[in-house]
C-alpha cells in the first residue's frame, strides 16, 4: 500500500528546495570568503537545533550525552 502525499507535505518540500536554492545564490553573491560562510551557517544551525533541543519535552539525550552535545566535547 503507498499513501498519497499531503497537500501540506507537498508545501513543505517545496519551501525546503527553495530555502536550499536560496542558500546557494546568497553564498554565491557575498563578498566574504567562503569560511566565514561556512562558519556562520554551522553557527546558525547549532543555535536552531540546540534550541530545539531545550524546548523538547523530551530530555533523554541530556541524560545520555550530557550538556554539552558530542561534537563539542570532542573538538
Amino acid at each position: 500500500m503507498t499513501k498519497k502525499a499531503t497537500p501540506s507535505g507537498l508545501f513543505e518540500i517545496h519551501i525546503a528546495v527553495l530555502l536550499f536554492g536560496l542558500a546557494g545564490l546568497f553564498g554565491k553573491f557575498l563578498s566574504m570568503p567562503a569560511w566565514m560562510i561556512v562558519f556562520g551557517r554551522t553557527g546558525f544551525a547549532m543555535l536552531a537545533l540546540g534550541s530545539v533541543l531545550l524546548a523538547s519535552r523530551n530530555r533523554h539525550w541530556l541524560k545520555i550525552h550530557g550538556p554539552l552535545p558530542c561534537s563539542v566535547c570532542w573538538a
